[in-house]
């Protein structure tokens, strides 16, 4: 558990309206004091002349009128101390104003903006240029286009790839050039609009025939007049140092283990660590700790031998079988299996050519040139071009990557379990290849529970015996194979999920495929609305919650050049844990070494973050929060040392500050934050780890981040602009990368920071390309879904229309579902290597 920086930002405003709201609070409560102090004395005096003879009833008249007085002022003084109070929206304003830097459009040099905006702009100045062409006939309307736009003769396509970038080739100049701390000089507003030189413009395309039709058919879309009343949205980003990062590499060590169980906070549910304290009452024999979170005291009884001596302590839940019946040689912890399910349809086929002449085992066609070369003169014949050029079709190269990876584990791992299961118009179970393989065909690949249960037995049937007895009977069968067919993609990848599920907890199932889903549960054929996608996204959660159930990671390989719906099937690999790539084939034996190169560390992880009752979250989902805001809960699954979290807080808004009595602001030099990682070991135990931090408190916003780990802002902001954009706010997400690029860059105050700093950029560009890209197509959709005259199509072929296009708003291409899953998976070596 690492901080960005060695101590948490509290700005110097936010301290400063704390002390005044809080003396605001006092005035009025002791205005009310005293008003409530007149009014008793009142109230004396009038019992005293209810006593008095009936000469004094014109007196007690008087009293009484004196009461309903002070009966009234005290209310209209409760209202002037209410008018200090500010309202919801007041907080919420105020609440934004006192992060660290809030980012907006101005101070960014910002043109992302609602895109709505802009494209009833555009329409509107095309429509005008139609208009003007009508009357004059001198010059053409993509002429007039091309002038308005800066006369560049370079095409619009080529201009909208180059304006995408997060970072142009100008900014690269400017960081080449940059002075230490200093704020890059902006862009003025004209290069900002300009197309060619625009850093985030979002640019124009050129009308095309259908939205030329539309304009001329559809004259009065919008109101001029309004257009130009509209204005751009600003967007604000709170950036700060105030990150934490967790990185679950911490499980590899076994840490302090407690000889106790962990004594929660019976109100906020922290656990007694290191820095709790403890005041003994010799009076009462008892012992009463003040949680350090919430300041609830807390009644504990705790052994000189029991209190935490490091903040890292492990404490043992649920003790495994394995350790309990030591005697039993059959109880000791087994290798994993894992499960390569490939896919052999007819598309696999495909071939790409590599420089060199290679032998390939198992290649077919030289089989078939030897019977060719009898008809001929037996010269070796090939296109110019092509004499030192081999051909290798995608399924030869996941042949290759495997056969490398058996021999691998082979020598490494000689007692691990692997099996193989393809997959084209039906499932063929080959397990450890000393068996005859099983097919899956008809109805039963439409059927959840016959496959689930098919793999079950696959495993005790087919897959008994380690790669040290079965590696020449699994390269036998695996280089046998053959393309055809089409893609039984969902039943494979259950029946594979199935059969590492019977193994140690650890398994992995790696899945390679170059297609859609187009047979059996979970296709992707005649898919079109919405609601059939959630239902496909029901069945591949339901395969993912059983894989993680049984402590199997599912990886996804996606072949280059072909779309296989990254967007769902990645549902298994989030769920579990595992990783998603899409790869060029011939890179394949370096992918499949690098998932296997990381074992499951533990299985069936929760990750619970506390903080102080005077902190809350930011950026996170509102779902996963608890306790007022001070309790972030996660579930990662199963996890390795490169799996890593991180989290943004801050201030709670000050009229909460200022109603919490037993916290003071000014006096606190300190906040605790506490990871509660409750996981099951590959042995079987169930654990949770407990991480205490305790940090400082500093408003010297400079220092803090001329110590900061840019490294670790770094990932955070990629993480939290992967979740964003994975919700679908494509606007946000692009403001988030923007925002945390500037601040970075324009705290940068040494080469560390500068070299932090280009590792960042480097991981976060080719996001933000794809999101930019996403935004303009989901935007060009909108406009061509507005520009289909109601009057042509009928209502329902407009309805499905709609649908449709909802679908492809919220539905990402592989492209950018593969960058965004691979950003949220970023972790600090991750970043130092993409540049």
């Amino acid at each position: 558990m690492k901080s960005a920086s060695n101590k948490a930002y509290l700005s110097k405003r936010a301290i400063e309206q704390y002390k005044h709201e809080k003396e605001r609070r006092m005035q009025s409560e002791n205005t009310l004091n005293q008003m409530f102090q007149i009014k008793e004395q009142q109230e004396e005096d009038d019992v005293l002349m209810n006593d008095e003879s009936s000469e004094m009833i014109s007196s007690s008249a008087q009293s009484k009128q004196i009461k309903e007085e002070i009966k009234v002022q005290p209310k209209k003084s409760e209202g002037k101390v209410n008018n200090l109070i500010p309202d919801e929206a007041e907080e919420d304003e105020e609440e934004d104003n006192l992060s660290a830097e809030s980012m907006n459009s101005e101070e960014l040099g910002d043109d992302i903006d609602d895109n709505k905006v802009f494209e009833h702009q555009h329409v509107q100045m095309l429509q005008n240029m139609i208009k003007d062409d009508k009357k004059k006939e001198k010059t053409s309307i993509f002429g007039k286009i091309s002038n308005f736009f800066g006369g560049s003769s370079q095409s619009v396509p080529q201009q909208r790839r180059e304006q995408t970038s997060l970072f142009s080739a100008q900014s690269n100049e400017m960081e080449n050039n940059m002075f230490f701390g200093q704020a890059q000089p902006q862009m003025n507003f004209q290069q900002q609009m300009n197309p060619q030189n625009s850093l985030f413009g979002l640019g124009f395309q050129a009308p095309s025939e259908n939205l030329q039709e539309f304009l001329k058919n559809n004259s009065n879309t919008e109101n001029t007049a309004e257009l130009k009343k509209e204005k751009r949205r600003k967007h604000k980003q709170d950036v700060d140092t105030n990150v934490f990062q967790i990185s679950m590499a911490c499980l590899k060590d076994q840490g302090e283990l407690a000889t106790g169980d962990p004594y929660f906070c019976t109100n906020c549910d922290a656990v007694f660590n290191l820095h709790s304290k403890i005041e003994e009452n010799k009076a009462e024999e008892e012992q009463i700790w003040q949680c350090e979170f919430c300041n609830h005291k807390n009644k504990v009884q705790f052994e000189p031998e029991e209190l935490p001596k490091s903040e890292a302590v492990n404490y043992i839940v649920e003790a495994a079988a394995q350790i309990i019946d030591k005697k039993n040689p059959g109880t000791g912890q087994k290798d994993i299996s894992v499960i390569f399910c490939i896919d052999i349809s007819g598309s696999m086929c495909v071939s790409l050519p590599v420089v060199g002449r290679h032998q390939l085992k198992g290649d077919r066609m030289k089989g078939i040139s030897a019977e060719l070369m009898k008809f001929g003169d037996g010269s070796d014949q090939r296109l110019r071009g092509d004499h030192n050029v081999t051909y290798v079709s995608r399924l030869q190269c996941v042949q290759s990557a495997i056969e490398k990876q058996l021999e691998e584990m082979q020598k490494c791992h000689p007692d691990r379990k692997i099996g193989l299961v393809t997959f084209n118009s039906e499932v063929t179970v080959i397990g450890d290849g000393t068996q005859i393989p099983k097919t899956i065909a008809g109805d039963n690949l439409n059927d959840y529970d016959t496959l689930l249960q098919s793999g079950i037995q696959s495993h005790q049937t087919g897959l008994q015996k380690p790669i040290k007895e079965t590696k020449k009977h699994l390269e036998q069968k695996l280089l046998g194979l053959e393309e055809t067919g089409p893609t039984a993609l969902g039943p494979a990848v259950l029946t594979a999920i199935a059969m590492a599920g019977e193994g140690a907890p650890g398994s992995q199932v790696i899945v390679c495929t170059d297609g859609l889903a187009n047979v059996g549960l979970g296709n992707f054929d005649d898919v079109f609305e919405e609601e059939q996608h959630q239902k496909i996204d029901e069945i591949y959660d339901r395969m993912g919650e059983y894989a993680k159930s049984k402590g199997v990671t599912v990886n996804i390989v996606s072949i280059e050049g072909e779309e296989c719906n990254i967007d769902t099937i990645s549902r298994l690999s989030e769920l579990t844990g595992g990783d998603v790539q899409r790869v060029n084939p011939k890179d394949l034996i370096e992918n499949f070494s690098n998932i296997l190169s990381l074992p499951t560390l533990a299985t069936n992880v929760q990750v619970k973050v506390k903080i102080h009752k005077g902190l809350q979250y930011r950026n996170e989902d509102p779902q996963s929060l608890s306790a007022d805001k001070t309790i972030l809960s996660r579930d990662l699954g199963n996890v390795n040392e490169d799996t890593e979290i991180t989290f943004e807080y801050k201030l709670k808004n000050i009229k909460k500050l200022v109603e919490m009595e037993d916290i003071d602001l000014e006096k606190l030099k300190h906040f605790p934050f506490q990871a509660q990682i409750t996981y099951t070991s590959l042995d079987g135990a169930r654990c949770i780890r407990v991480i205490t931090n305790q940090v400082e408190t500093s408003n010297d916003r400079n220092e803090l981040m001329q110590q900061a780990d840019f490294d670790i802002l770094g990932v955070n902001a990629i993480k939290q602009t992967a979740k964003i954009a994975r919700g679908g706010d494509f606007v946000k997400a692009q403001v988030n990368a923007k925002a945390w690029s500037r601040h970075l860059e324009r705290n940068t105050n040494d080469n560390q920071q500068s070299e932090q700093l280009m590792n960042f950029r480097g991981n976060v560009n080719s996001m933000y390309n794809a999101i930019a890209v996403e935004r303009d197509r989901v935007s060009n959709n909108n406009i061509m879904i507005g520009s289909v005259p109601l009057s042509k199509p009928s209502v329902q072929n407009n309805s499905i229309s709609s649908n449709n296009q909802l679908r492809q708003g919220t539905r990402f291409n592989d492209n950018l579902s593969h960058q965004v899953f691979a950003a949220q998976k970023m972790n600090a070596k991750s970043i130092q290597k993409k540049r």
